[in-house]
């Protein structure tokens, strides 16, 4: 699913409120739960974030993703037998050593994405950053999220303002001033954007 819209549209505001960061009216059920104060834990253990606001982060690779499992009480030993697993799938292996200053933003938005799936999400936000993956960064992550969707029935949404991003996604909501304006299929939207 992807959520566009140019700046001021709204998609960072939903994507906090979605998180629990934000508070709201109305009702949302996040995978059949209730969005509340009193699931907000057991919500935020369902997705993984992934948030322009992480581009700055540092320290090395390696620690980054360490500190996530460590924090969720994860052994060393079976952080390290995870953290191994998802850096050969992205391609990371070669610079968990790497401070993440020294990254391109492409490889730190590759990071950002391997540390929110540590905990095996069943929905994974990406905030804009997608955008500064470069080609090659783009088309791993893009496989990587088929197989994820496929063989984990994991949701990605995708929150956007570049069209190039959303080229991959099933469904796509257009928000504009914090409303939807059109829904359904990327082609289907571009029909009615013809029209």
């Amino acid at each position: 699913v992807s959520i566009v819209g140019g700046n001021g549209s709204g998609k960072s505001i939903l994507m906090d409120i979605l998180a629990g960061f934000r508070e709201y009216n109305g009702n949302i059920f996040i995978n059949g739960t209730y969005l509340d104060r009193d699931n907000i834990f057991k919500i935020r253990s369902m997705i993984g974030l992934v948030m322009d606001d992480d581009m700055n982060i540092g320290g090395l690779v390696r620690d980054e993703l360490y500190f996530t499992l460590e924090n969720l009480g994860y052994t060393q030993e079976k952080t390290s037998l995870v953290v191994r697993k998802l850096a050969l799938k992205f391609e990371i292996d070669d610079i968990l050593d790497i401070s993440m200053e020294r990254l391109s933003q492409s490889k730190r938005v590759v990071v950002m994405i391997v540390r929110a799936l540590l905990n095996n999400p069943s929905i994974l936000f990406i905030d804009s950053c997608f955008s500064y993956l470069n080609d090659d960064d783009r088309a791993l992550v893009i496989r990587v999220m088929e197989e994820y969707k496929k063989k984990r029935k994991m949701t990605v949404v995708l929150f956007s303002r570049n069209i190039r991003d959303i080229l991959f996604v099933d469904k796509v909501m257009v928000l504009y001033k914090g409303e939807i304006v059109m829904r359904g299929t990327l082609r289907n939207i571009l029909k009615k954007e013809d029209k």
